[in-house]
C-alpha cells in the first residue's frame, strides 16, 4: 500500500497515526517507522505471523521503512487506572501471556516487555466495557533466539525489566517471564513496584535500589536464588561487584518477600504465580506454558 493513500491526522511519540476511509467507514491505523534494522523487524514479524494476541503489521510502506498496524485506542498502562472489574484485568493478562506464549513456542524473545506495549482496544456498551481486542506490541528489540543472546547491554524498561536484563546479561524467554510478573503485579494493584521518586539520585544509583528491591522481593529461596544469578550472570558481569554489595547490605535488613506481602488484597495462588514468574535466576523461572497452566487462571 502507498503512503499517498492515508491521510496524515497527527504525530505523537514515536508512532505516525494516519486515517484512511473505505466503503465501512472510517479506519484507524498507526504506522511506525522502522529506521534500522528493515529486513530483521520484517524478519521477526514473518516468523510470528501465526501468533495471536500480538500486533501484527497489515500492510508495509518499503520506501519509508513504515509498518502499518490496526489501531487500539487504550493501553494497559492507563487503563488499569481506570478501575476495571479484576476479572476483567484478569482476561487481558491472560489474553496477553498467550501472545508472550506464541512467541516463546516460535522462539522469538520480546526483551521488552512492559504496560504500555500492550494495546487493549475497548468499545462501550449498555452494559459497561466490552475488550475487543488485546495484543502485545513493539517488536523493535524482539530477537529469534537462533541469535546470540542480548549481553552487555540494559534492554528494555528499567521499571519492568528483569535483574539479568538490569545487569547487561544474556537475557531469553525467561526476562520476558519476570517482565510479565512486574506488570501483573501493577496490573492488580496499580503499584509500580520499581518506581523510585528520587531525582537527586544518578541513573546507576536508581538501578542499584531497583536490583536491590529485586533480590528483597524474589529471592525466597534464599542464598542459593542469589548465587544462582550470579552464576547465570558470569564472572565477567561487569555489575557483579554492585549485585554483591546488594546481597551483603541485605544481611542487615529484613528482605521483604512478595510472596509473603499482605497489604495489597492479593491472593496466594497469585503471589505463587508472581514469585514463580520471578525467581532471581532466570533457570529457575516457570515457562511461559507453565504460567498458563497455573491454577490462578482457572476462572479465566
Amino acid at each position: 500500500m502507498c503512503l499517498p493513500r492515508y491521510v496524515s491526522l497527527y504525530y505523537f511519540a514515536t508512532d505516525y497515526r494516519f486515517l484512511t476511509f473505505s466503503s465501512e467507514g472510517t479506519s484507524q491505523f498507526v504506522l511506525k517507522e522502522i529506521p534500522q534494522d528493515w529486513a530483521t523487524r520484517n524478519d521477526v514479524y514473518h516468523r510470528a505471523a501465526d501468533c495471536h494476541h500480538i500486533r501484527l503489521p497489515i500492510d508495509t510502506v518499503p520506501e519509508k521503512r513504515m509498518l502499518v498496524f490496526k489501531y487500539s485506542n487504550e493501553e494497559l498502562l492507563s487503563l488499569v487506572q481506570k478501575d476495571l472489574p479484576r476479572a476483567l484485568v484478569k482476561r487481558i493478562l491472560k489474553s496477553t501471556f498467550h501472545g508472550i506464549a506464541a512467541l516463546h513456542d516460535v522462539d522469538i524473545i520480546h526483551n521488552d516487555i512492559k504496560a504500555n506495549n500492550i494495546l487493549v482496544h475497548i468499545v462501550a456498551t449498555p452494559t459497561g466495557i466490552e475488550v475487543e481486542r488485546v495484543e502485545l506490541t513493539d517488536l523493535e528489540d524482539a530477537l529469534h533466539s537462533s541469535s546470540p543472546l542480548l549481553k552487555g547491554a540494559a534492554i528494555g524498561n528499567w521499571m519492568w525489566r528483569s535483574p539479568e536484563a538490569h545487569a547487561k546479561g544474556p537475557m531469553n524467554k525467561p526476562s520476558d517471564v519476570f517482565a510479565f510478573g512486574i506488570v501483573c503485579i501493577y496490573a492488580m494493584t496499580k503499584a509500580f513496584i520499581f518506581a523510585v521518586d528520587n531525582p537527586a539520585l544518578s541513573k546507576e544509583d536508581k538501578i542499584a535500589t531497583v536490583l536491590f528491591r529485586q533480590v528483597s522481593y524474589f529471592s525466597a529461596q534464599g542464598k542459593s536464588a542469589f548465587r544462582g544469578l550470579l552464576e547465570y550472570l558470569g564472572d565477567d558481569n561487569p555489575e557483579r561487584e554492585m549485585l554483591e554489595a546488594i546481597e551483603e547490605g541485605l544481611k542487615d535488613i529484613p528482605r521483604e518477600p512478595f510472596i509473603h506481602w499482605q497489604d495489597m488484597n492479593l491472593d496466594d495462588e497469585f503471589k505463587d504465580l508472581v514469585s514463580r514468574m520471578c525467581r532471581l535466576d532466570p533457570r529457575e523461572r516457570i515457562t511461559a506454558q507453565e504460567v498458563l497452566g497455573h491454577r490462578w487462571w482457572k476462572d479465566v
